[in-house]
C-alpha cells in the first residue's frame, strides 16, 4: 500500500483533513520536480504546498534524489513521510556497505521499521552465500551469524526472525548450489544450524518439483508412479537420496496430480 492510499483511509475517518490538493498545489508541485533546484530550496518549495499529502511526495521526491537522504530527513513533514524518508536514508546507507548505520536509520523509520530491515538484511544474505551455494554453508556460516548478530537485535518485535534469517540463508545457499540438492551439506554445520540447514533443502526441494517436471512434460508420467521418491523423480530433478527427501518427493506428487488444472479436467 502506497503512503496516499495510506493516508486516504486514515484521512477517511478524520476530520479536517483537505478533499484534495489544489491547482496552486499541482502547479507548485509540477514546478520543483521540473526545475531542479538545490535539495533545501527544493524542500522549502515543496512545505509551501496547502494539501498534506502531496506536500508529503514532494518532499520525498526530492531526497530520494540525494546520495545521503538522511541530511534531509529533519525537513521532511513529520509522520509516516519522514519515517519513509529514514527509510531511504537506510537504503542509502546500507548502499555504502555500512550495515550497522542502515540498521540504525532503520530504527528511526517508525512504523516502516520491521519492513525497512528485512529489506536491508535480505540482500546481504543473498550476496554472502547464492554465489558460492550450500557447498560453502560451513566456510561462509561465521559471516552469516555475525550478519544476524547485527539484525537481531533490530527484529526484536518480530519473534520468527530467527527462523526467516536461516531459512534465507540456507534457502539462498541451495537455489544458488543448484542442482543436485544434497541435504548433506548440513552435516557439515554445527548441530544448532543443521535443522534449519535441511529443512530449507527439504522446502527448496518441493519447490523445484512442479517446475522441473512442467519444463519436461512429465506431468502424466509423474503422476503414475507408484511410490515416489527421490530415485524414481531423478529424471525430472537431480537429488542426492535421502529419507526427507524421499518424504517430501510422496507429498508433492500428491499435491501436485490432485491439484493440477490439466488433471482435475479429467
Amino acid at each position: 500500500m502506497s503512503l496516499r492510499q495510506w493516508w486516504g483511509i486514515l484521512c477517511s475517518g478524520l476530520m479536517g483533513c483537505t478533499s484534495g490538493p489544489t491547482a496552486t498545489d499541482r502547479v507548485r508541485y509540477t514546478a520543483v520536480l521540473s526545475s531542479p533546484s538545490p535539495p533545501g530550496d527544493a524542500l522549502q518549495r515543496c512545505a509551501e504546498i496547502s494539501d498534506v499529502i502531496l506536500a508529503g511526495d514532494c518532499a520525498l521526491v526530492v531526497v530520494a534524489q540525494v546520495d545521503e537522504p538522511g541530511l534531509l530527513c529533519g525537513a521532511v513533514p513529520d509522520g509516516m513521510w519522514r519515517e519513509e524518508c529514514w527509510f531511504l536514508a537506510a537504503e542509502a546507507s546500507n548502499r555504502t556497505g555500512d550495515a550497522m548505520g542502515a540498521a540504525a536509520l532503520c530504527q528511526k523509520s517508525g512504523r516502516f521499521a520491521l519492513d525497512c530491515a528485512q529489506h536491508l538484511w535480505q540482500t546481504p544474505v543473498h550476496g554472502l552465500i547464492h554465489g558460492p551455494g550450500a557447498r560453502a554453508f560451513a566456510v561462509i556460516l561465521p559471516k552469516a551469524e555475525a550478519l544476524y548478530a547485527a539484525w537481531a537485535p533490530l527484529m526484536v518485535e518480530e519473534t520468527d526472525f530467527e527462523e526467516r534469517f536461516w531459512s534465507k540463508f540456507f534457502g539462498n545457499g541451495f537455489e544458488g548450489q543448484g542442482e543436485p540438492i544434497d541435504l548433506g551439506w548440513c552435516s557439515t554445520l554445527p548441530t544448532n544450524r543443521q535443522g534449519a540447514c535441511a529443512a530449507a533443502g527439504v522446502a527448496h526441494y518441493a519447490r523445484e518439483v512442479g517446475p522441473s517436471v512442467e519444463r519436461a512434460g512429465g506431468l502424466e508420467a509423474m503422476c503414475a508412479l507408484v511410490a515416489p521418491d527421490v530415485a524414481s523423480l531423478s529424471r525430472w530433478i537431480n537429488a542426492v537420496s535421502d529419507p526427507r527427501l524421499d518424504t517430501e518427493a510422496a507429498r508433492r506428487v500428491v499435491e501436485i496430480c490432485t491439484t493440477h488444472p490439466h488433471r482435475q479436467r479429467r
